[in-house]
């Protein structure tokens, strides 16, 4: 049976223009820079990527579905297998050098996140984490 339902959310304003951010999030290869938690991902088929990552001790495998890109503005995503959740990452470009990034995430309690407030925490984190790769990486 699946669980409740919760949804999280957060942005962050980082000093790259928005095409830049754009492109660093939507390679595959960099979630793991800032997403910490992430301890495998791999490209399947498609727009299917399976990715095993590991939170309060405990691993998690997922089969993640990249349902809409819209170039420097929005990718959003399901899981397909494991963990139940869906999610969205906006891009807004906020002056010609300067982005607003907002993460929206909807996901089963089934999922391991039990604490709502500690999930934003971490969002909140790795956010910032993807601020600094973006800001101190030349292009992008």
């Amino acid at each position: 049976m699946i669980g409740a339902f919760e949804s999280v959310g957060a942005s962050v304003e980082v000093n790259k223009p928005v095409a830049d951010v754009y492109r660093l999030w939507g390679g595959i290869e960099n979630l793991p820079h800032f997403m910490t938690a992430i301890r495998e991902i791999r490209w399947l088929e498609g727009d299917r990527f399976y990715w095993r990552l590991e939170q309060a001790g405990r691993e998690y495998e997922s089969v993640i579905e990249v349902t809409l890109r819209i170039p420097e503005r929005r990718i959003a995503w399901r899981t397909i297998s494991g963990a139940e959740s869906a999610g969205v990452v906006s891009f807004e470009a906020t002056s010609d050098k300067t982005s607003r990034v907002s993460f929206q995430m909807k996901y089963s309690t089934d999922a391991g996140w039990d604490n709502p407030g500690e999930l934003l925490r971490r969002i909140e984190i790795r956010l910032n984490a993807f601020k600094h790769l973006a800001e101190s990486t030349e292009g992008g």
